[in-house]
């Protein structure tokens, strides 16, 4: 299977006060249907590169009623991070990876 269309993601880690360190990644996800929805999820295990964060994204029934338009549909990834912790974000789709983010720092 070949990855859907993607945009715009970044990754960051929020290091802002309050904050004790968040790492936040953001993008777009081309879904056929209202009711089809983006999700990332961490997975579990992780490789043997602790500095490089692996996320499976999926395409998930919502269960409710859907349209049948093409659209990007926002995805959103929230996990606590402390300062350097991990410096790469690569999201796979069904194995395949599609892409790779460098993680920055908001103080």
């Amino acid at each position: 299977m070949t990855c859907p269309e993607m945009a715009d993601f970044s990754a960051w880690i929020n290091l802002m006060p309050p904050s004790s360190g968040t790492l936040i990644v953001v993008g777009r996800v081309v879904t056929n249907g209202g009711d089809l929805q983006p999700k990332l999820t961490e997975r579990i295990p992780q490789g043997i590169n602790p500095q490089i964060l692996i996320l499976d994204l999926t395409i998930e029934q919502t269960g409710g009623p859907g349209t049948n338009d093409v659209a990007q549909r926002d995805v959103r990834f929230e996990k606590q991070a402390s300062q350097g912790q991990h410096s790469t974000v690569e999201i796979y789709f069904e194995g395949e990876q599609c892409t790779s983010l460098e993680i920055t720092e908001a103080h």
